[in-house]
C-alpha cells in the first residue's frame, strides 16, 4: 500500500512474503506434520481487477497475527475493515 497526497493507492497483488514474517511462524500442516500448511487469505478488490491482499494463513482461514510485521497487521486490518466496500469477501487459497 503506499500512500500520497492524503489519498491511499493499493499496488496490484499486495501480498505478504515470508520476509514479512517473524522467525518460526510457519506452522506445521494439521495432516502432515512434516509439510508446513501453505494457504493465503486473499482479499480481492471489488472495483480494480488484478488487486487484492493476501496473508498466510491456515486451511481455516485463520491469519496469525503475531506472525506478521506491522506493516502487514495494518494492511490485514485495512482490508478486513473495507470487505463490502473496497474488497470482496475473503477467500482462502492453497498456494501448495
Amino acid at each position: 500500500m503506499r500512500h500520497g497526497q492524503g489519498r491511499l493507492y493499493c499496488v496490484p497483488w499486495a501480498t505478504v512474503s515470508l520476509s514479512m514474517l517473524k522467525p518460526n511462524s510457519m506452522r506445521s500442516s494439521p495432516t502432515d506434520p512434516d509439510r508446513p500448511t501453505r494457504c493465503e487469505l486473499r482479499f480481492q478488490s471489488l472495483f480494480k481487477a488484478g488487486y487484492s491482499y493476501a496473508f498466510p494463513c491456515d486451511a481455516a482461514g485463520k491469519v496469525d497475527l503475531d506472525s506478521l510485521s506491522s506493516a502487514a497487521r495494518e494492511n490485514y486490518f485495512y482490508a478486513r475493515t473495507l470487505i463490502g466496500r473496497e474488497f470482496a469477501h475473503p477467500t482462502v487459497m492453497d498456494i501448495g
